[in-house]
């Protein structure tokens, strides 16, 4: 049913964010609160004066169903020949969401849960209803640890002997074998399959029949074997694996005869995990549960167990998903979506924690509306192309370039080098960091090598205080864009040294060097922490990763870090996000995080010792700015360099910098000799000159200066394209 819809008082909104579609959201065009409606008109043709009557009798059983766990149904009406039930409005998650989200729960909240939905199940028996519906997406949980049965409207009510209908229900799931065989001949008993399969799923974080089609669904539950919970979650209690397969007998009659069986069997169970030399609380409890048990349970779910409710989530609907490097998922994907969410429309946003720490949803609160979210994964950079073949995310988060063999295999999403796919969203500088009393302050890249590798197994030749003290080396993980990124500037064809201990979380790594006296270990910039970083040498002077070398890329172990997508990506949302994270306002939340943002800035600067006679003298009555063009292997610029001729033009219109001569000197690597070397440079700085000129900018010096003043000596492609450069300078006024 279309929103805006009008039935009776209520304004249809859409679907409910529960209950697999039965359930439609709506406001009260008077009250102006939100309620629930559901669709009781019969499939089959009848008599509408008889099944009229039979509603409105059938309506006010289940308004009378008042208990705190069971959706209360407020109201029922007749509209243009259909018959509709009101339910109240639960501020709730659906049981199925979380488990899909989550996983297995923890032994405890199941038995929190199960004692509650049990309650529900058992006032609603002794009021002569079986439910014959219950699965996890009618089950909602809010984050207090309250639950509620949302929906009776598929419902049997006992009437004298006969069991009546009120619509249509059962899901092929949670059927036990005997609804399977009449869906009318059902007992309390069929309720208590339903929880136990319920409880099943809780506790493997699956079903025990969880594939093929809703037929084959039934097949099994009619006769296939129950798979032993213990299977599937070692760590089950066998008490309560007894219980759940109690409650999945195939025979009715081997099952709990009812609710209250069923209910004191968990409480027994929850009770006997209390502390054994609490004996005199045991018995306290045991001769007090009905009073007490609440809150008791309350209690030890909050002590035990709250950080599970980091996991709650409400209803919302995914608006991108985002996979790949645990540098950029960690903190500045989250931080740029929350902001991406309010503009729009959320008022205000919150983190929400997954199967680990490695996966966050980040949620959109939205009055009137479903929330809207972004879901993050960050496992490390290869997920991110994984992500993108598999379909599993929008946009691939990767803080090293693709590969060659990633680009091929992506190829029917487009050349993911090309300038549509490939945004560089901001710039971190690989840091390698030491304890604090460790007296090192320099070290070469030779040396950083030889330290990682195992060459230089302790630290003694480089501190002859701490000879004979081993070096202990902390890394990242194989999945990680910052242990591609190390691997290609540091180790190149080296092996780390096997001792290595591997980390996932950059937060931890350098936490544990910090308190290690012998570690070293590498990490973005962010998260040097409490840790010490030392000055890099690449052949030339050493150099500290600062945001200023970092952002021009001077330093030896400056990096960049990759937002991939589809060259056409499917979601709309996909561009606008990128375009959002390379914003002034998003490079505004990069720096904010602790990355290097691409905003073009001045900064100090000491001219090399051995510079040009005519870099110095005009460098020295100038100011450089933080950005150098850099040029693809076949000597075009590359994708940042066009991002980056648009920000300095805008930064050039600025109060503070209009009226200042620009300046441009270029720079190639040593692979030619000096003449082709001096024509390269020339040629490399005349093609961003000539950018800036069609864009309106003047440009009063242009001057290369050949293979002059490398940034490092190395040969390989990453050095080479380092030294290959153009840097940007204003001179004074």
């Amino acid at each position: 049913m279309k929103p805006g819809t009008l039935l009776y008082s209520y304004r249809i909104e859409g679907p409910a964010p529960y209950g697999n579609g039965t359930l439609l959201m709506a406001a009260h065009t008077l009250l102006e609160k939100r309620f629930l409606l559901k669709s009781l008109t019969p499939q089959l043709p009848v008599s509408s004066s008889a099944y009229r009557d039979r509603f409105y009798n059938e309506a006010k059983l289940l308004a009378g169903l008042v208990h705190p766990n069971i959706l209360q149904a407020t109201d029922f009406f007749e509209h243009d020949g259909e018959f509709w039930l009101v339910m109240e409005y639960y501020d709730g998650a659906a049981l199925d969401q979380m488990i899909e989200r989550n996983g297995p729960f923890p032994q405890h909240i199941v038995l929190h849960y199960a004692i509650r939905l049990l309650n529900g199940v058992r006032f609603a028996h002794e009021k002569g209803i079986v439910h014959r519906g219950l699965n996890p997406s009618i089950i909602l949980v809010d984050r207090k640890g309250g639950l509620k049965i949302a929906d009776f409207g598929v419902a049997l009510f006992k009437a004298g002997d006969d069991l009546k209908e009120v619509g249509q229900g059962g899901d092929a799931a949670f059927m036990s074998p005997e609804q399977i065989l009449n869906p009318f001949s059902v007992t309390h008993q069929c309720d208590l399959y339903a929880v136990g399969m319920i409880l099943y799923a809780m506790l493997a974080g699956k079903l025990p029949f969880d594939g093929g089609n809703s037929i084959d669904t039934l097949i099994s539950q009619f006769d296939a074997e129950m798979p032993p919970i213990r299977q599937l979650a070692p760590a089950t209690h066998e008490v309560l694996a007894a219980i759940v397969h109690k409650a999945l007998e195939k025979d009715p009659a081997s099952r709990y005869q009812d609710s209250s069986q069923m209910l004191q069997a968990l409480e027994a169970h929850r009770v006997s995990l209390l502390p054994q030399q609490e004996e005199t609380l045991v018995g306290w409890v045991k001769r007090r549960r009905g009073t007490v048990m609440a809150s008791l349970a309350g209690a030890l779910l909050l002590a035990s167990g709250g950080g599970y409710y980091y996991h709650w989530i409400n209803s919302y609907d995914v608006i991108l998903k985002l996979q790949g490097s645990n540098t950029i998922g960690a903190e500045l994907a989250p931080a740029l979506a929350e902001e991406f969410l309010k503009k729009n429309g959320a008022v205000r946003t919150r983190r929400l924690p997954g199967k680990n720490h490695e996966e966050m949803l980040v949620e959109g609160i939205i009055e009137g509306r479903r929330n809207k979210a972004v879901d993050i994964k960050a496992h490390g950079s290869t997920t991110a192309f994984e992500g993108l073949q598999s379909g599993a995310c929008d946009i691939g988060m990767s803080s090293r370039r693709v590969k060659d063999e990633e680009v091929k295999t992506l190829a029917p999403l487009g050349n993911l080098t090309s300038r549509s796919s490939e945004h560089i969203v901001a710039l971190d500088g690989l840091a390698v960091i030491i304890n604090n009393a460790n007296p090192i302050s320099i070290l070469t890249l030779e040396q950083t090598q030889a330290l990682f590798t195992g060459k230089l197994p302790e630290w003694g030749p480089l501190n002859p205080a701490a000879k004979g003290q081993q070096v202990a080396v902390f890394a990242r993980d194989d999945k990680s864009g910052t242990y591609d990124t190390f691997k290609s500037l540091v180790l190149q064809k080296e092996k780390l040294v096997k001792e290595a201990k591997r980390y996932e979380d950059s937060v931890q790594l350098s936490r544990d060097v910090s308190a290690a006296a012998n570690g070293i270990g590498f990490i973005g910039l962010p998260y040097i922490k409490s840790s010490k970083a030392v000055a890099i040498s690449g052949g030339g002077q050493p150099i500290l990763p600062t945001p200023f070398t970092v952002t021009t890329e001077d330093y030896s172990l400056a990096r960049r870090l990759y937002l991939y997508t589809p060259g056409q990506p499917a979601n709309p949302k996909t561009r606008d996000f990128v375009e959002f994270a390379l914003s002034p306002e998003g490079q505004a939340i990069v720096e904010k995080v602790g990355f290097v943002p691409l905003t073009v800035r001045a900064g100090r600067y000491d001219i090399p010792v051995n510079a040009p006679d005519n870099y110095r003298r005009l460098a020295e009555k100038a100011d450089r700015l933080s950005l150098n063009f850099k040029f693809t292997v076949d000597g075009q610029l590359d994708n940042k360099a066009y991002r980056d001729l648009d920000r300095l033009v805008r930064v050039l219109s600025s109060k503070e910098l209009q009226g200042r001569e620009l300046l441009l000197f270029g720079f190639t690597d040593s692979s030619a000799d000096e003449a082709t070397s001096m024509a390269l440079s020339n040629q490399r700085v005349g093609q961003v000159a000539q950018e800036l000129r069609s864009r309106g900018v003047v440009v009063a010096v242009a001057e290369g200066f050949g293979s002059a003043l490398p940034v490092t000596d190395k040969g390989t492609k990453e050095g080479k394209q380092r030294n290959n450069r153009v840097e940007v300078w204003l001179a004074r006024r």
